[in-house]
């Protein structure tokens, strides 16, 4: 009973706090604090950030508390004294991230950042029923600037996510569309991010060239019109990108990629390898080498036949001439 008031407090406390240091920020842009034009385009939601007080005790007073337990919740940091920041939700806390309005930067807290849930995940959370996509992108500041423009977004922080966000982004089930810059490390961060959320839900991409001029953009617009189906380009990823491996290992990957990608997608995704000039020969081959390893290893026949099956999704029929019994 007392960790549910606490926790309560707690809320309370925050959500005073927040409504506190929105309004310092909308009375500094009052003032003529210097921020792109960008961010005035289009104001659907409020945009999620604020400016610290010039005196971090001051909040003691604000939220009626004491200054052990703001520093607790992680509230009190001298370091961000008249800076703009962002709110990043951890486990049990809230992580206070001082930006660069002008870059889309952000800095970690001294103490270390903790993206164990993406940032605005609980904002996408509540409204999931209603969202027809979520935004995955890597900076937290973009993700602020979409949620203001009326489009449901999350933050990574990374490249790809990590293994507890992805956990977090498959609870959502929404669809979901990967927005980052186009070069070949984020093509290769978006390969990986598709082949671990694939089997939650149907994920897309965009990849932009100028981030500054994708914001101008009516986005919601311009993701529908442009945007990228994942699997296709897992496919042609898998089949063009420059790594060495002839078309035989290609095809072995598209096998070995059928696997993580979830049954639902396996048909699709082997429909799109096949009218990108992908083969059956190496998972045929595969499937005869399995199917022998199996027999070697005195696993019975019907039985071999069948890991075979769920493996490569291949029906081995055997006929031995001289009529001897094979299983």
């Amino acid at each position: 009973m007392m960790n549910i008031q606490t926790n309560n407090q707690n809320k309370i406390i925050n959500k005073t706090l927040i409504k506190h240091c929105s309004t310092l920020f909308n009375e500094a842009l009052n003032k003529g604090l210097n921020i792109p034009d960008i961010y005035y385009s289009k104001n659907i939601n409020p945009l999620p950030i604020y400016l610290y007080p010039n005196d971090p005790f001051c909040l003691t007073k604000i939220a009626n508390t004491n200054i052990e337990t703001l520093t607790q919740l992680g509230w009190i940091d001298t370091h961000l004294i008249n800076q703009p920041f962002i709110i990043w939700y951890g486990k049990n806390t809230i992580q206070l991230c001082k930006i660069d309005l002008n870059t889309f930067k952000y800095e970690r807290p001294n103490k270390g950042l903790n993206t164990h849930i993406p940032y605005l995940y609980n904002l996408c959370n509540y409204h999931k029923e209603h969202n027809p996509y979520v935004i995955i992108t890597q900076e937290p500041l973009v993700a602020s600037f979409l949620h203001q423009q009326g489009i449901p977004s999350v933050a990574t922080g990374s490249l790809s996510p990590t293994k507890s966000q992805i956990s977090y982004l498959a609870q959502l089930n929404n669809n979901l569309i990967i927005l980052c810059p186009n070069n070949a490390t984020n093509q290769h961060a978006a390969e990986l991010t598709i082949k671990q959320l694939s089997k939650f839900c149907h994920i897309n991409l965009y990849f932009y060239n100028d981030l500054y001029e994708l914001l101008k953009l009516n986005i919601h617009n311009e993701l529908i019109e442009n945007i990228t189906n994942g699997l296709e380009f897992l496919i042609e990823r898998i089949l063009k990108k420059h790594n060495g491996k002839d078309l035989y290992s290609r095809n072995i990957e598209i096998m070995e990629t059928c696997k993580n990608i979830g049954e639902r997608n396996k048909y699709q995704f082997l429909k799109l390898a096949q009218l990108h000039g992908a083969t059956n020969y190496a998972h045929f081959a595969e499937s005869l080498h399995l199917l022998g390893d199996l027999i070697q290893a005195n696993v019975n026949l019907e039985s071999a036949k069948q890991i075979v099956i769920a493996r490569y999704g291949v029906s081995i029929f055997l006929r031995d001439i001289n009529h001897a019994k094979l299983s």
